[in-house]
């Protein structure tokens, strides 16, 4: 199994905060789809976060269960 690199994810909280600023400048409809998909994204980030917190093969694995969610879990340290 491939391992993920925590620098290998987008930073989407960066992104997102720049839609912000160009929203405000420009108000363009795109911008606000591309935030609407970048709030989407992070609702599957959480689905998928729960999934493999509920999954019954996964649960006496703990250490691939936290190598699963590290990127996840710092991805969401960064947006706060």
């Amino acid at each position: 199994m491939n391992k993920i690199k925590v620098g290998e994810i987008s930073d989407y909280a960066k992104v997102l905060g720049e839609l912000k600023q160009y929203k405000k400048l420009f108000n363009m409809v795109e911008i606000e789809k591309l935030i609407d998909k970048l709030h989407q994204a992070e609702y599957t980030l959480r689905q998928v976060q729960d999934l493999i917190n509920s999954n019954e093969e996964i649960v006496h694995f703990h250490s691939a269960k936290k190598e699963f969610n590290k990127p996840i879990e710092d991805y969401f340290k960064g947006v706060k």
